[in-house]
């Protein structure tokens, strides 16, 4: 996880610290959960590795990008600490929408509640920045299970053979 930073100059520092550190030639080397990049005038998230088609990408994405609009100009005082985000993290990672995570107040939440309560936070700007259809892909994840649910399901009727046959159909799949 990655500290907050008081301005670019502040994230210069610490991030030519870190590389010192690891011995590593830049920041793009350095794998926090969520990093911007200056270079390309990005905010890189990881974290949506399982993901298989187009639709889930875009949609995890459109809620990110949402999320970041909304919460650069938040007050970011009250948050939980970096050490309790990290273990959401963490548990988002192990347990999946099953997980308990904290909320924005410090709150034990459900994840899938989590994730209801970010769509209506995200929907007033998805306009804004067009991806009220991406945005609204959620909800199918939601219904539907993550990535990791969907293969590990397919992976128990069927086998490898059923999950490479699952993947390559839902991968060409690209119709909206």
């Amino acid at each position: 996880m990655a500290p907050a930073f008081e301005n670019i100059a502040d994230f210069w520092r610490v991030t030519r610290e870190v590389c010192a550190a690891a011995g590593i030639d830049d920041y793009t080397h350095i794998w926090w959960d969520a990093r911007i990049h200056p270079a390309l005038g990005t905010v890189e998230v990881r974290a949506a590795n399982t993901q298989f088609d187009i639709r889930r990408t875009a949609a995890i994405a459109a809620l990110i990008h949402c999320l970041v609009r909304i919460e650069a100009e938040r007050d970011q005082q009250r948050i939980p600490s970096r050490e309790a985000l990290a273990e959401s993290s963490f548990q988002a990672s192990r347990h999946g929408l099953d997980a308990v995570l904290l909320d924005r107040e410090g709150d034990r939440v459900p994840a899938r509640e989590l994730a209801a309560r970010a769509i209506q936070t995200a929907s007033p700007v998805a306009g804004e920045l067009e991806c009220e259809r991406e945005l609204a892909h959620i909800e199918t994840i939601l219904a539907e299970g993550t990535g990791a649910d969907l293969q590990r399901k397919v992976f128990q009727q069927g086998g490898m053979d059923g999950m490479l046959e699952f993947l390559e159909t839902r991968t060409a799949d690209l119709d909206p």
